[in-house]
């Protein structure tokens, strides 16, 4: 690609080269290719003076002639530059001019087949533009490197371009080491075919401290790192503690960072070597990875050999054309698909190796230069933390997951405690209510059948002694206090149900007491304290002791006179019972006074009763609560 540049150094295009009308009019060409051949060397300094609105509008006038042409170099030049002048103008170019990019792009495409050896790069550059212009940075920036790749020593200032243009997207990027480099590569490309337009041009751009103007200048490969890709791709790895979705990030970086096309990483785990990922950098610019999880033994997709040399003396090993390596030869791998640049760098975590980083590029040799080996370095160095961190966030996992399964058994097991428990319960419920039932019908029926037997004994000596009037009276009475004794035994059943509201015991005594006084000759006194609010267990409690008390001293004792209290003392409530019918100096629980105590137990109080003096006391003790 060795054209004529005479023009191009640093002077004005002259006169002759303006516009086709000028051409027609001063007969300066005889035929189209004539024309052709005049215009190309126009285009191009257009293209140098950066004037690509003017260089759009000059090639558009010929392009009915060389879509005439089939393949000639100036053909490809004009695509080319043609191309070059719409991707400039394109953020505010028309719908035309898009579309004419496309079919620039398609014509190139055409020709690079047909003659790759000349359009190739042209094309691998415009369609690198193209991808940067759709925002595919990542297949941009794999095509900017392909058309690098693909310039030789016959390229010309065609290299120039090539670098400037990757150098302004690494630019755009914020890779401003990596741009540093590529751009004064075009510097110096284009100083050496003495465009001093674009020399110019670059220096005002970015500056005599960006642009190294002395080609003498050696640059170390450190320098050469372009630190703020290594940052991101740094800061990526940290954030990630997932290793499967780190190991893949990690790859698709490295490899992006080295220039690779495949990469490997093995992990030890547990004193076993295992394939953890493996990544591809597809022909679009995609990544293809995929997590074998397999032994190293089982896996065939990289040097065994080289692995464990790696493995065994702890440093990277580099090799800018492995094919022809004979350090490992014999490896199979290598013996069947003799990759051209490879690098293999361990992972190391405090003095101990816990990974490898397997690295391919199979387009050209000598890809793993030393600054993209120091670059794999410092992201391996990063690695080694992360994968510790993440390996750490597994155990945890599942750690808690274990400790959820034992939680769920443990639940499980108490569930099933307490069920059997509720159920026990459940029966104990059924029971006490049974009991309760049977108290309640045994104290009203006891206390209600106590009265009518008092009056039918009355009736008895009043018969005998022929009063029929009075007997009939007694009679009377006891039937009346059977029937009340009936409405009693509904009442005690439903009371079973009543709420603390709806049972007011006060006025439940009261009526006890009063009827046992208006049916027999006994003589009550009774002292009830202005009480706090009591719950209805409580209630009923201390009405069932009431109604027990006086029956049992009716039935038994032949009790003529009863003391009662129903008194607060501080936090507790006391219910005190006392008659006069003491018969029996031994106390005998039955079963109302057995249920009685079961029940007062229950609340939490006490009972007592006691024989002292003649008089018999059952006295008990409920707690308030607060």
């Amino acid at each position: 690609m060795r054209y004529d540049l005479h023009y191009l150094q640093g002077r004005q295009p002259q006169q002759k080269y303006t516009k086709l009308e000028q051409y027609k009019d001063l007969g300066l060409y005889n035929s189209e290719e004539h024309l052709i051949v005049l215009y190309i060397p126009r285009l191009i300094s257009l293209y140098m003076m950066e004037d690509y609105d003017l260089l759009c509008v000059e090639a558009h006038q010929i392009l009915s002639l060389m879509r005439k042409q089939v393949d000639s170099i100036c053909t490809h030049i004009y695509y080319f530059f043609y191309a070059l002048g719409l991707v400039a103008r394109y953020p505010y170019a028309s719908k035309e001019e898009r579309k004419a990019l496309k079919a620039c792009l398609r014509k190139l495409k055409e020709l690079a087949k047909r003659s790759p050896r000349n359009a190739q790069c042209s094309y691998l550059l415009i369609r690198a533009e193209w991808m940067r212009l759709k925002g595919h940075y990542g297949k941009a920036y794999k095509l900017y490197r392909q058309a690098v790749e693909a310039l030789d020593e016959e390229s010309g200032y065609w290299g120039a371009i090539v670098y400037e243009r990757k150098g302004l997207f690494e630019w755009q990027l914020g890779h401003k080491h990596s741009a540093r480099i590529t751009l004064n590569e075009a510097y110096k490309q284009y100083n050496q075919w003495g465009i001093e337009r674009k020399k110019a041009a670059l220096l005002d751009r970015y500056g005599p401290q960006f642009i190294l103007t002395n080609e003498n200048t050696v640059t170390s490969p450190a320098a050469l790192v372009d630190h703020m890709a290594l940052l991101k791709a740094t800061q990526d790895l940290s954030k990630e503690i997932d290793l499967k979705r780190l190991v893949v990030k990690l790859l698709k970086n490295v490899i992006q960072n080295a220039g690779a096309q495949k990469g490997v990483l093995i992990l030890s785990q547990n004193g076993r070597w295992q394939i953890e990922a493996e990544t591809v950098l597809e022909q679009d610019g995609s990544f293809a990875s995929r997590l074998p999880g397999l032994p190293m033994d089982d896996y065939h997709g990289v040097p065994r050999l080289l692995i464990q040399y790696v493995i065994k003396t702890r440093k990277k090993w580099v090799s800018h054309d492995a094919s022809n390596d004979t350090l490992f030869e014999q490896d199979t791998y290598m013996e069947d698909y003799q990759p051209h640049s490879v690098l293999c760098t361990p992972i190391i975590h405090q003095q101990e190796i816990i990974g490898i980083i397997y690295l391919e590029n199979n387009l050209i040799k000598g890809a793993f230069t030393e600054d993209k080996v120091i670059s794999v370095q410092h992201l391996a160095t990063q690695a080694a933390i992360s994968i510790i961190n993440a390996r750490l966030y597994e155990e945890m996992k599942q750690l808690n997951q274990q400790l959820e399964e034992k939680v769920k058994e443990r639940t499980a097991s108490l569930k099933r405690s307490q069920e059997e428990a509720m159920k026990m319960v459940a029966e104990r419920a059924v029971l006490e209510e049974r009991q309760r039932l049977a108290k309640n019908i045994h104290d009203v029926i006891g206390h209600s059948l106590t009265i009518a037997i008092v009056q039918l004994e009355s009736m008895k000596r009043l018969l005998q002694v022929e009063q029929m009037d009075k007997a009939m009276e007694a009679l009377n009475a006891s039937l009346e206090l059977i029937r009340l004794g009936q409405q009693e035994i509904r009442r005690s059943i439903r009371m079973l149900g009543e709420n603390d509201l709806s049972f007011d015991l006060i006025d439940e005594i009261n009526r006890v007491i009063h009827r046992l006084v208006e049916n027999t000759s006994v003589e009550i006194e009774q002292h009830i304290d202005l009480l706090p609010p009591l719950d209805l267990p409580m209630k009923k409690v201390i009405y069932h002791a009431l109604m027990e008390g006086l029956t049992n001293g009716i039935r038994h004792a032949r009790v003529k006179k009863f003391f009662f209290s129903l008194t607060q003392d501080g936090d507790s409530v006391t219910f005190k019972l006392t008659n006069d019918g003491v018969t029996d100096k031994k106390i005998q629980y039955g079963f109302g006074l057995s249920f009685m105590e079961h029940a007062v137990n229950e609340l939490g109080g006490t009972m007592q009763a006691t024989i002292d003096q003649d008089l018999f006391t059952l006295q008990i003790t409920l707690p308030l609560k607060s």
